[in-house]
């Protein structure tokens, strides 16, 4: 199927085997693509497992969700859904793209694929990297329930070279790279920060293991071990998860003075991450790409570092000063040290090329790439 003119208005379906609710990278991208989609003029539906939002139009919730353990998360996968109720609404809504977000499920989303008629183009996006050797082999596994499926998937697309390399290896893919978007407007906060000699220094993610809490803090006790007056650092730790009442307990512990404000709703998570000086991303690994980490240098304010992982490494490859190894407390308080040193002129030309860098990252060009792939 071939859409004559990237001019023509759409009937865009985004599939997804997972909930709406949640405010997962996934998540983010499929609102946020589909948003604007929406925007330029198309009709945009979201077909998902599950979800409870009342704030989009045209959200069709098809299937149940149970969670399990996987890749160092905690991961909704969909149950059995309804042939029929599938079949009813295809039928009413009559799609000219299906835009699927993948690995998917064979109980729910390979059934959708299944029934929409040859007249409707499907596009695919991979979202996953691997975290250890067994993720990597559970995709393999996957594949083999989802081959049949897949090859009615006409173009793949990754979100990073990282992600799209793994998947054809995985999946016996042949994908093309388009980066995740992020709204760069929403997160643009950018202001002439006064100097001020106490430096205010961000963590904002999951408390998982491999988000790297527990690193930042040992990090953070090598400065104070190494003489650097904490009475010069604010640190703020926003997010929830396994790991946040160890976290605490780990800086009570060590004398630590950090702040812990949990959860933050994604409408102030902006302003929190245009408040930092430096913000850190200190994940260890299984990141597909890291729209946190583009979120952050969109404010236009805080000087951002992220895990040496593929992923961050997709994003800050051209700024390769501001990686690091999460797993080195001595290479972690060495980038921690160097960078909250940083002031003026020097500062802000690191936060003029974080805002180059990021523009190819942006919901318009990204929206237009796919549109070029929609209507090819």
């Amino acid at each position: 199927m071939s859409v004559q003119s990237k001019n023509t208005k759409l009937n865009i379906g985004i599939l997804l085997d997972d909930s709406l609710d949640m405010p997962d990278g996934v998540q983010q991208y499929v609102v946020t693509i589909g948003e604007h989609f929406r925007a330029l003029g198309h009709t945009v539906h979201y077909l998902v497992a599950e979800t409870h939002r009342l704030d989009l139009d045209n959200v069709h919730s098809l299937a149940k969700l149970v969670h399990i353990r996987f890749n160092g998360n905690t991961v909704r996968t969909p149950l059995s859904s309804s042939r029929d109720a599938m079949r009813a609404l295809l039928s009413e809504i009559k799609l000219d793209v299906l835009h699927v977000q993948m690995p998917f499920s064979p109980f729910f989303a390979a059934k959708v694929i299944r029934m929409v008629p040859q007249t409707c183009k499907v596009v695919g996006t991979w979202h996953t990297f691997p975290s250890s050797s067994f993720h990597f082999v559970s995709n393999v596994v996957l594949s083999g329930a989802i081959r049949r499926t897949l090859r009615r998937v006409e173009v793949t697309i990754g979100v990073s070279e990282a992600t799209a390399r793994f998947a054809d290896k995985a999946y016996g893919t042949k994908s093309i790279v388009i980066p995740n978007a992020v709204n760069l407007q929403a997160f643009s906060k950018r202001s002439d920060k006064h100097v001020s000699l106490v430096r205010k220094l961000l963590f904002l993610g999951r408390f998982v293991e491999r988000k790297g809490p527990l690193h930042m803090i040992n990090a953070i006790q090598e400065l104070k071990k190494r003489g650097y007056d904490m009475n010069r650092l604010e640190i703020v730790m926003a997010g929830k998860g396994p790991l946040l009442e160890q976290s605490r307990l780990l800086a009570a512990k060590m004398g630590l003075h950090i702040s812990f404000p949990g959860f933050i709703d994604e409408n102030k998570k902006a302003d929190l991450l245009a408040t930092a000086d430096v913000a850190v991303f200190p994940s260890t690994g299984g990141e597909a790409f890291g729209i946190s980490v583009v979120e952050a240098m969109a404010t236009g304010s805080a000087v951002v570092l992220g895990g040496d992982n593929a992923g961050y490494r997709s994003i800050l490859g051209d700024l390769p000063g501001q990686l690091f190894n999460p797993d080195d407390v001595t290479i972690f308080a060495d980038t921690l040290l160097q960078y909250l040193k940083v002031y003026g002129e020097e500062r802000q030309k690191i936060i003029d090329d974080q805002l180059a860098l990021i523009e190819q990252y942006d919901v318009s060009v990204v929206c237009e790439r796919l549109l070029r792939v929609y209507t090819s």
